[in-house]
């Protein structure tokens, strides 16, 4: 599926409401759609596309209300589950006799097969991933307890996942590369483990959290890649495995750790160096910044990867009234 883009505010007042119901119902799932505010002023703008074998759609809206009603139920689509990612504003979401109300940062999941509603008073910007729910591999019972639940940043796993998420719905380059799908069982083992940790169900969780193991050390390693005290020996403490597995881990995902770690912390330092806004900070104190302890050898590492040192760098990138150190 090629992705598919939409912004009703290039409509006639008259058909913007219309207009959302129909983009989102053949590829994401049939809702109705009650606006809040009169026609003139709705907005919804979104991409819909293809994550390997998810469907994944971000939206920004105006105010509205949804529900997924019995007769939808019956549509004879493929029973899913919906993950939302909430990124601002809040939303009430009701299903199975349970109500969650999620702000920015939280998740919650609604099971396609039932009806529920979900509210939007102020507006709202979304990430949603369509999940079969087969995929999953969970019991019933698990998958109904865990509708309409607040998933928040207080389940170490579910912020793991919210951050992942809202990458990989950032990351274009991700979804159409010939790996997607790849990336698409990174992200289901991941919900599943969000899912089993979220209920308690340590025998459920043990599988998809060592399936996503080395996914979650790249997320521990993305927060601290500025930090110079980061190495593979606290990285793998912090996990409670050795050295040597951390290495084995991410050597059958395809990733050298400290490459990995300097690609990252040099791509950094360039963009800086390339920024006008950071253009009084010294070349130290940029690469000081991102981990780099060693200003000599932050350098040559600058110049092997780039083939000019960090000063000329700067001094093509920054208009000519700009530093020169």
């Amino acid at each position: 599926m090629t992705a598919v883009t939409f912004d009703v505010r290039d409509l006639a007042p008259v058909d913007r409401a219309e207009a959302l119901r129909a983009a989102v119902g053949p590829s994401v799932l049939w809702v109705d759609v009650d606006h809040h505010a009169a026609d003139r002023t709705i907005a919804a703008r979104g991409t819909i596309r293809r994550v390997g074998r998810l469907t994944q759609f971000s939206v920004r809206t105006t105010p509205m209300t949804i529900r997924r009603t019995p007769r939808h139920t019956r549509d004879g689509s493929e029973t899913r589950l919906i993950l939302a990612v909430q990124r601002s504003g809040t939303a009430t979401v009701v299903q199975n006799d349970r109500q969650a109300v999620v702000h920015a940062g939280d998740m919650v999941l609604v099971d396609s097969s039932q009806p529920f509603t979900a509210v939007n008073k102020d507006g709202t910007h979304h990430h949603y991933f369509c999940v079969p729910r087969a995929r999953l591999a969970l019991p019933d019972r698990m998958l109904g307890e865990i509708t309409a639940t607040r998933l928040g940043p207080d389940n170490p796993v579910a912020a793991l996942a919210a951050t992942h998420m809202s990458r990989l719905a950032r990351s274009r380059a991700l979804a159409e590369s010939p790996g997607a799908h790849a990336v698409d069982r990174a992200a289901v083992e991941l919900v599943r483990a969000m899912i089993a940790t979220q209920l308690g169900a340590a025998d459920r969780a043990r599988e998809p959290l060592e399936n996503t193991l080395a996914l979650r050390i790249m997320e521990h390693v993305r927060r601290r890649i500025d930090d110079p005290a980061l190495s593979a020996a606290g990285i793998a403490g912090e996990f409670g495995i050795s050295v040597r597995h951390l290495y084995g881990v991410l050597a059958r995902a395809g990733i050298e750790l400290g490459e990995w770690i300097r690609t990252r912390r040099l791509e950094a330092c360039r963009a800086d160096l390339s920024d006008p806004r950071g253009s009084r900070l010294t070349i130290a104190s940029v690469a000081r910044g991102h981990g780099f302890t060693d200003v000599s050898h932050f350098g040559r590492l600058f110049k092997d990867a780039y083939g000019m040192p960090p000063g000329e760098w700067r001094a093509r990138s920054l208009p000519a009234d700009g530093p020169r150190d």
